[in-house]
C-alpha cells in the first residue's frame, strides 16, 4: 500500500504535468517540457534533483558506465520524461530498470505527445520480489 502523501505527490505531478502541455502544447522536444515541469513542481514545494546521476555496479564493482534520471523527487519518485508519439515497452523497461538499479520505490512514466496529450503511468517497485508494478490512483497494484 502506498502512503497518502506519497499519492498526494505523484497526483500533484500529475496534475502540473497536464499544465505544462495544456500551456506548451505538443510537439516540442523533451528538454522544454523538463524545464517547465521542473519549475512548476519546484514552485509547488517539492523537492526536486534533476538529472540526478547514479553510478553502475556489477559484482561489486563500479562501472565506468551511469545514467542520469530526468527528475526524482524527494528521493523516493522517479520522473521519466518523454516526448514520443506514444509510450512503448522500451519507455517502460527503462524506468523500471531505473527503479531496479536505484532501489527506488515508486516511478513516473510521463508522455507529453505530438498532439497535445498526456499519457501518465505510476509503478511501485517492489524489492521483495524485484519486481515492478502499475498502481491505480488509490496506490493499489493493477495486475
Amino acid at each position: 500500500m502506498v502512503n497518502k502523501e506519497t499519492l498526494d505527490k505523484i497526483y500533484l505531478i500529475y496534475r502540473k504535468s497536464c499544465d505544462v502541455v495544456n500551456f506548451l502544447k505538443g510537439g516540442l522536444q523533451e528538454s522544454a517540457y523538463h524545464a517547465a515541469l521542473e519549475w512548476e513542481l519546484n514552485q509547488n514545494g517539492l523537492k526536486v534533483a534533476v538529472e540526478q546521476p547514479f553510478n553502475m555496479w556489477y559484482r561489486g564493482h563500479q562501472l565506468s558506465k551511469g545514467y542520469k534520471l530526468d527528475l526524482v523527487i524527494d528521493n523516493s519518485i522517479i520522473i521519466e520524461l518523454k516526448a514520443k508519439e506514444e509510450l512503448t515497452s522500451e519507455h517502460r523497461l527503462q524506468l523500471f530498470n531505473y527503479m531496479r538499479l536505484t532501489n527506488m520505490p515508486f516511478g513516473v512514466l510521463v508522455n507529453f505527445g505530438f498532439d497535445g496529450t498526456i499519457s501518465f503511468e505510476r509503478y511501485m517497485y517492489i524489492k521483495e520480489s524485484n519486481s515492478v508494478v502499475l498502481i491505480d490512483w488509490h496506490g493499489n497494484p493493477v495486475y
